[in-house]
């Protein structure tokens, strides 16, 4: 983006990019390690949870019930286990999370700070709440104005540190035109977040706009990735379910999507599709997009590709100092790390409905607590369901030209019930 930018013509040169992650540093001296940060978390889940509560507390769940949601905030104790008060945002469980599971999610959060303390680092929530407090006693601001950009998957603590860069001093008066905020609650990845009244922001009619011209997308891959995610969006300034109905498309309408199932072969169908994409269509391999939901599964596609001597790399693993060096591949990588990024053509593999949305480890989990505790593993997984399936959202409209959905077998409901209207069905040859 940054390059881009720089190209247009009298761009001023004191604009920037960056992500608030590099900026925490600045003010935050403090190690952070991240073995020691996981091996921390692991300790204190062990101390924690009691062995039959893991099923229903999983790893991942609460780990992110600590960072997102009760670290995102800042909460304090007394905040945080008023259910009345105290919102947990981006969070389905209402009816399987109260106030008992709240205090175990506290207790976690107090033995993890201790473990990683006696280990001598910090995870990155508390890194950015020093920050955000240090910029605060900042006595002019950091900077004139800010574009907050992927709004939606930021938390309360991550947008007050913007605001403390632009601001200083929580006293001091916001400057008018400091700050434009950009969020598309459809490509919401991460549990947890903010709310305008939380930081102080007035939004009016006056003050704020709905974008309502798609310059990425055809309108044939935008129509079906809202179908397959589901038309309702919870929109940050109003609280209502809705969508913008009457968007504009730059592009054309564009080719139908295709839709592969194909028993025992994805591999080999992979292979099929991006020759045909190089060979005939034209396109070229870092104008691919490969993208699965799991890491492992995004290490595996490597490692296909290069024994077939396919220039190729992992998105999981770029860096810095390895972009220049990737710049020919396929690039190949998770559904979230794609974020933000747009190819001409997208191919999403591993798309069973044994592994999407949920994977075979959650409908076992279901199925063996269904009798004693069905409601709440279905409020657990449906919380599941729709972060996965938000995440898909966002994986296809990396697409600008062409999409391509594959499986080894029948996909889920939600991809299945389009199938016929949307997709159109792979068949080799007819590509």
């Amino acid at each position: 983006m940054s390059k881009i930018f720089h190209r247009m013509p009298n761009s001023p040169s004191n604009v920037c990019f960056v992500n608030i992650d590099s900026i925490a540093p600045e003010f935050d001296k403090r190690s952070l390690k991240l073995k020691a940060v996981k091996d921390a978390f692991e300790e204190a889940y062990r101390s924690t949870i009691k062995p039959e509560d893991m099923a229903r507390l999983d790893r991942e769940y609460m780990r992110e019930e600590v960072s997102r949601i009760i670290k995102g905030r800042d909460a304090s104790e007394e905040e945080y286990l008023d259910t009345g008060r105290f919102e947990r945002i981006g969070r389905g469980r209402k009816k399987s999370f109260k106030k008992a599971e709240r205090k175990i999610a506290w207790n976690l959060r107090k033995a993890w700070d201790r473990e990683m303390e006696l280990r001598e680092t910090i995870d990155f929530p508390d890194r950015l709440i020093e920050a955000r407090n240090q910029a605060r006693k900042l006595s002019s601001p950091r900077y004139r104005a800010a574009v907050i950009d992927e709004a939606q998957d930021m938390t309360q603590v991550g947008i007050e540190f913007v605001l403390a860069l632009i601001q200083g001093q929580p006293q001091s008066k916001l400057q008018t035109d400091s700050i434009l905020i950009l969020d598309d609650a459809a490509q919401r990845i991460y549990p947890g977040g903010w709310k305008p009244d939380w930081v102080n922001f007035k939004f009016t009619s006056e003050n704020t706009d709905v974008l309502r011209v798609n310059f990425r997308n055809t309108c044939r891959i935008f129509q079906v990735a809202r179908k397959v995610r589901g038309e309702k969006i919870v929109g940050k300034i109003t609280n209502d379910d809705g969508t913008v109905a009457d968007l504009k498309f730059e592009r054309d309408e564009g080719n139908r999507p295709v839709m592969a199932v194909v028993p025992s072969k994805e591999s080999r169908v992979i292979l099929e599709l991006i020759e045909n994409l190089v060979n005939n269509e034209r396109i070229a391999y870092n104008e691919i997009g490969v993208l699965v939901m799991r890491p492992h599964d995004a290490h595996s596609l490597v490692q296909l590709f290069e024994k077939r001597n396919i220039p190729c790399f992992n998105l999981e693993g770029l860096t810095k100092r390895t972009k220049r060096a990737a710049v020919d591949g396929i690039r190949i990588g998770t559904f979230d790390r794609a974020k933000g990024m747009e190819f001409r053509a997208v191919l999403i593999a591993r798309l069973g409905k044994s592994r999407f949305p949920l994977d075979g480890k959650h409908r076992e989990m279901e199925q063996l607590n269904q009798a004693e505790s069905g409601e709440e593993e279905r409020e657990r997984d449906d919380e599941q369901r729709q972060l996965n399936l938000d995440r898909l959202y966002v994986a296809m409209t990396r697409a600008r030209e062409r999409l391509y959905l594959i499986a080894d077998e029948q996909p889920c409901e939600e991809i299945e019930s389009v199938r016929n209207r949307f997709f159109k069905e792979y068949r080799p040859g007819e590509l």
